[in-house]
This record gives C-alpha cells, sequence and structure tokens, in this order.
C-alpha cells in the first residue's frame, strides 16, 4: 500500500513545513482527514508521490528533479498530479514511465529553487 504523505508550502513564513506545522488545516473525521484549503490556511499541500530518488529522498510534488539517464540526461522537470499519475514518473501509453524516479535526484522545489530553472512558472 502506498504510503500517504503530505508536507506545505506556508506563504507566510515562506518556508516548507511538516504536518504538525499546519495542523489548523487538517480536519480527521470517520478515520478519514480533510486537508481543508479556506481563506484563512494559508498553506500550499504538496503529496508524496510513493517515489524515492536515486539517493532515496522522498519525492513530493512541486519538486524539481534533474534525470541522469539515457534519453533525459541533464533535464529537469516539475513533479505534478495528472491524469492519474505524477508527471513525469506516469506511465506512457505502452506502460512505461517516462523516466525512473531512481534515474533522478530531487534538487529543490518550485516554492524554494525557482532559479533551478531554465525557464519561468
Amino acid at each position: 500500500m502506498k504510503e500517504i504523505k503530505f508536507r506545505a508550502w506556508d506563504k507566510h513564513k515562506r518556508a516548507v513545513c511538516s504536518l504538525r506545522e499546519f495542523d489548523p488545516c487538517i480536519i480527521v473525521q470517520e478515520g478519514c482527514f480533510t486537508i481543508y484549503q479556506g481563506e484563512d490556511c494559508d498553506f500550499e499541500f504538496m503529496q508524496y508521490t510513493g517515489l524515492k530518488d536515486m539517493n532515496g529522498k522522498d519525492i513530493y510534488e512541486d519538486d524539481i528533479i534533474e534525470c541522469f539517464c539515457k534519453y533525459h540526461d541533464g533535464e529537469k522537470y516539475i513533479v505534478n498530479y495528472e491524469d492519474g499519475g505524477f508527471y513525469p514518473f506516469a506511465d506512457n501509453d505502452d506502460g512505461i514511465p517516462y523516466v525512473k524516479s531512481e534515474e533522478c535526484e530531487v534538487v529543490g522545489n518550485i516554492h524554494e529553487n525557482k532559479e533551478e530553472l531554465n525557464y519561468d512558472i
């Protein structure tokens, strides 16, 4: 079973924080939790992909990864959820992942390390 974890970007502190730091935005009811992102919740949530990079580091949405593989060597991607999977790790139509997490390294995230990208987001 995939481990479900979140982290958040605190818009006021301008820092990534752990679950305990944004507990007021979490509602637990009957064993399920809901992430509340109302006007008074100044966090942007990022879900864990269930994958680790080549160094064993957890990969989250909004992470910037650099790939070290034959077809994508040196290329950087932003991890995001689309079409039922986490890009760029989701399977192509042929069932083969676009890139493999163990061939990539997390080099930052879009909130703290925009300079890692060669384009504006």
